[in-house]
């Protein structure tokens, strides 16, 4: 979709957020991109990169609960394909 597409330059810039110190920013980020994932084909497999997986799993072990559940949600729509669900863990 256009939104989509319009997302894109600014998707690394929302990747960072999930490691700022603040959490209402981390949570907003989880947020976003969870959306971003479900949404397009192209985000999932941008945002399937080791860092960005290292990225989401530092936040959902966060102790903020809000960010951790939302950074799950992210984790769940990053792996809604079964091929990338083992290639992502295996690396």
């Amino acid at each position: 979709s256009q939104e989509i597409e319009a997302l894109l330059p600014a998707l690394e810039k929302v990747c960072v957020l999930l490691e700022t110190k603040h959490p209402g920013a981390q949570e907003q980020a989880a947020w976003a991109l969870g959306n971003a994932a479900y949404e397009s084909a192209q985000v999932r497999g941008l945002l399937q990169s080791p860092v960005m997986v290292r990225r989401v799993l530092e936040a959902v072990a966060s102790d903020q609960l809000a960010v951790a559940r939302k950074a799950s949600w992210l984790l769940n729509n990053l792996l809604q394909d079964r091929e990338v669900r083992t290639a992502l863990f295996l690396q």
